[in-house]
C-alpha cells in the first residue's frame, strides 16, 4: 500500500513565516521510501524558504519619493529625515534577521533619495531666498502691508515708511 507522510514546521519570526516541507511517499510497486529533497531536478538548496520585505525599507523609499517634494515645499523636507531614518533602520533589520528579511536594495535607493533631498532641497531653498531679491530693493513680507481685519483697506502705519522706496514684496497678494 502506498502511504505518504508529510510534516510541516512553521517558524515565526520578526514579520516572517517560513514554511518547510518534506514529503515522503512509498512506492506501491517496490515498497521502497523516496522523499521529495531524493527527486529528481530538486535540490535541498531551493527548498521554499519565504522572506519578508523589510517595511521599513518600503517607508523609506515611499518616504524618499515623497521628500522630492520639498524642492517645491520647503516644509517637506522633514519627510526625507524619516526617509533616511527608516532606511537605516531597514539595514539594521537586515542585517540583524538576514534569512527572514531581504529589501537592501530598496533600502538603499530610499536612502539615497531621502538623503539627495535632505542636502539639496535646502541648499536650493537658501539660494533662491539669497539672489531673488534685486540690487537696490529690501525684502518685505506681505504680512506687513496687511491691514487689519477688522479696517478698510487702507495701509497700516508701518507700511507707510516703505512709500517711495524700492521694495520686493514676497507674499501671497489677493
Amino acid at each position: 500500500m502506498g502511504g505518504s507522510n508529510v510534516s510541516c514546521e512553521i517558524r515565526s519570526s520578526y514579520q516572517v513565516a517560513t514554511l518547510v516541507t518534506k514529503m515522503e511517499a512509498t512506492s506501491p510497486s517496490t515498497g521502497s521510501s523516496i522523499s521529495i529533497a531524493e527527486s529528481p531536478g530538486f535540490t535541498t538548496s531551493e527548498a521554499e524558504v519565504y522572506q519578508s520585505l523589510s517595511r521599513a525599507a518600503i517607508a523609506s523609499v515611499v518616504l524618499g519619493v515623497l521628500g522630492l517634494l520639498s524642492f517645491s515645499f520647503g516644509v517637506l523636507v522633514f519627510l526625507s529625515l524619516l526617509g533616511f531614518v527608516f532606511a537605516v533602520l531597514a539595514f539594521r533589520a537586515i542585517r540583524r534577521f538576514p534569512d527572514e528579511l531581504q529589501g537592501k536594495r530598496i533600502a538603499f535607493i530610499g536612502g539615497a533619495l531621502s538623503l539627495f533631498s535632505l542636502i539639496l532641497a535646502p541648499t536650493y531653498h537658501g539660494i533662491i531666498y539669497l539672489t531673488e531679491v534685486p540690487d537696490g530693493y529690501q525684502r518685505l513680507d506681505f504680512s506687513l502691508l496687511k491691514s487689519d481685519s477688522k479696517s478698510d483697506d487702507t495701509p497700516p502705519a508701518d507700511a507707510l515708511q516703505f512709500d517711495g522706496e524700492k521694495v520686493f514684496i514676497k507674499g501671497y497678494i489677493h
